[in-house]
């Protein structure tokens, strides 16, 4: 069975870009991104629905997006969707959450974070 995983996401920061290193010190910049869609009520007005998504961005393109993305920027993200699966330190329960991993970041317009894209294996 063919199957395909690609997401494209046009909305708003909804904070500051964050940028650490992983341990085996790959650079990961984490977005928060507001989508919204507007849907019309069964009297006709209309409603603004939002969708708020995580994103993951890896390798040099991580880098150029902690240094050139602020708070409430139109932001266009191209990638996937991703399982991240880890033990909760505390509880010991299985945990996990679906994230995007982004293989394009344009900025509302003005050009892409440049940088090789990353895997997200670091």
């Amino acid at each position: 069975m063919a199957s395909l995983n690609k997401v494209f996401l046009l909305g708003n920061l909804t904070r500051a870009p964050e940028v650490r290193r992983t341990a085996r010190g790959a650079s990961l910049c984490t977005l928060g991104l507001a989508v919204s869609r507007r849907l019309a009520q069964a009297g006709g007005q209309p409603r603004e629905e939002t969708c708020f998504v995580e994103i993951e961005v890896w390798g040099a393109q991580a880098e150029s997006c902690g240094q050139h993305l602020t708070t409430g920027a139109p932001v266009l993200v191209e990638g996937y969707l991703h399982l991240d699966r880890w033990d909760d330190r505390r509880t010991g329960a299985r945990m996990s959450r679906l994230v995007v991993r982004a293989e394009r970041v344009s900025l509302g317009g003005r050009g892409t974070c440049r940088g090789r894209r990353g895997n997200g294996d670091g």
